[in-house]
C-alpha cells in the first residue's frame, strides 16, 4: 500500500464527514430507528468525565499523529504514532516509560498482545509485526486474498489472529488466523465498503467489527455466525446527515464514531462531537444505552479529531484515555466514578 493511499483512507476514518457531505443547510429528518435512539438518549442524564492527565508532543514523545491507543496486559499505556513510525509506553499516571522505533515498521497501528507480546499491524507492508522487549521477534505477512489497497484493522487474541479488509468497489473480508498466520476461517462482507469500516475488538471468544459510520456493531460468533448489535441510544447531531446519505441526499457518509472498547460486559463508545470529548457506555448484551459520560469544563477547538479510545476500569472507577488533535496531537485521560460500582451496571 503506498503512503498516500494508506493516509487518504485515514482521512476518511477521521474526520466528520466527507467534504460533498458537508453542506450548509444541514438536513433535519431521521430513520425511524435513530428517532428512537434520541429519544431513548434523552432519558439518560450526562454523568461527569473528571480530566486525570494530559500529555503533549515533547522531545521524548515527539507526537505528530497518534492513532492507536490500548492497554497492555501489564497495566501499562501503549500507543502508536503513524506519522513518527513510534510505539510509546506511558503509565496510568501519563509519565513516559519507553519509546520504540523498530527498524522497517512504518504506520504502526496497534493489534493488541498475547502474553508479553505486543502485536502491531503494519498496513503498508501488510504484516503483523510481532514484539517482545522492545525487539522484533517475528513479521507474519498478511494473507494473499486480501484485497490491495484496501484499510486493513487487526486485533490479537490468544488463539491467533483476526484481520478485516475494506475497498470501495470491492468486498470486504474478515479472516481468523492462527499463531503462524494460516487462515482457519473467512466471512465475506457485502458492499458496500463504509458499512464495515472500524476497529476489530476481541470480546472472549466473540470479535466485535466496529462500524464507525452507523450506530451498530457486528458480532462474529465462534460458529461462524455473523450479526450484527443496533447501539439503541445512540444520539449525535450527524443522524440527520446520515440518512441523508442513505436516501441519496448527500454523496458521502459521515463519521459517527471513530473508537469503541468492550470491557466486562459494557461497550465504550467514543461519540464524535465537535468540540468536546463524550462516551457513551451500552450494554453489550442487548446493545441499550447505560451512560452518557462527558468531560467537564472542556475547551477544545471545534475541530478537533478523536481517533481512538483505551479504557481500564476497577471496581469503582475507570479510566479513559482518548488520543485526539485540537488541533495539536495529545493524549487526555479521564476519571470517570462508576454508579454502584458494578461491572454490569
Amino acid at each position: 500500500m503506498k503512503p498516500i493511499v494508506l493516509l487518504f483512507g485515514l482521512a476518511l476514518l477521521l474526520t466528520g464527514c466527507f467534504p460533498s457531505s458537508c453542506r450548509r443547510e444541514e438536513p433535519t429528518a431521521l430513520l425511524p430507528s435513530d428517532s428512537l435512539s434520541r429519544q431513548v438518549a434523552a432519558a439518560v442524564p450526562f454523568d461527569t468525565l473528571r480530566l486525570d492527565w494530559t500529555v503533549s508532543a515533547t522531545e521524548a514523545l515527539p507526537l505528530k499523529r497518534p492513532r492507536t491507543v490500548q492497554f497492555g496486559p501489564d497495566g501499562l499505556l501503549y500507543l502508536s504514532d503513524a506519522e513518527r513510525h513510534l510505539l510509546a509506553v506511558l503509565d496510568t499516571t501519563g509519565a513516559l516509560r519507553d519509546t520504540l522505533q523498530p527498524a522497517n515498521l512504518r504506520y504502526p497501528y496497534l493489534a493488541g498482545f498475547y502474553d508479553d507480546t505486543l502485536v502491531v499491524l503494519a498496513p503498508e507492508a501488510r504484516q503483523l509485526v510481532l514484539i517482545v522487549e522492545r525487539h522484533v521477534v517475528q513479521r507474519i505477512a498478511l494473507p494473499a486474498l486480501l484485497p490491495d489497497r484496501a484499510l486493513l484493522y487487526a486485533v490479537a487474541t490468544p488463539k491467533g489472529y483476526f484481520v478485516k479488509a475494506v475497498r470501495e468497489g470491492q468486498e470486504g473480508v474478515l479472516v481468523q488466523l492462527d499463531r503462524n498466520g494460516q487462515i482457519v476461517r473467512q466471512q465475506k462482507l457485502p458492499e458496500p465498503y463504509w458499512r464495515y469500516a472500524g476497529f476489530l475488538r476481541p470480546w472472549g471468544d466473540v470479535l466485535l467489527s466496529l462500524a464507525g459510520f452507523r450506530p451498530v456493531i457486528d458480532r462474529w460468533w465462534p460458529d461462524g455466525r455473523l450479526d450484527t448489535l443496533a447501539l439503541v441510544g445512540f444520539d449525535s447531531p450527524m443522524l440527520a446527515r446520515s440518512r441523508a446519505f442513505l436516501v441519496g441526499e448527500v454523496h458521502e457518509p459521515p463519521l459517527l464514531t471513530s473508537s469503541a472498547v468492550p470491557v466486562d460486559s459494557l461497550l465504550f463508545v467514543l461519540n464524535l462531537r465537535p468540540g468536546w470529548v463524550q462516551i457513551d457506555v451500552f450494554g453489550l448484551s442487548d446493545g441499550r444505552l447505560r451512560h452518557r459520560l462527558i468531560a467537564a469544563a472542556q475547551r477544545l477547538n471545534r475541530r478537533f479529531y478523536p481517533h481512538d479510545l483505551a479504557v481500564q476500569c476497577r471496581k469503582t472507577s475507570c479510566l479513559l484515555v482518548v488520543v485526539l488533535n485540537d488541533p495539536e496531537p495529545r493524549i487526555v485521560a479521564y476519571r470517570w466514578d462508576r454508579p454502584g460500582n458494578s461491572a454490569s451496571s
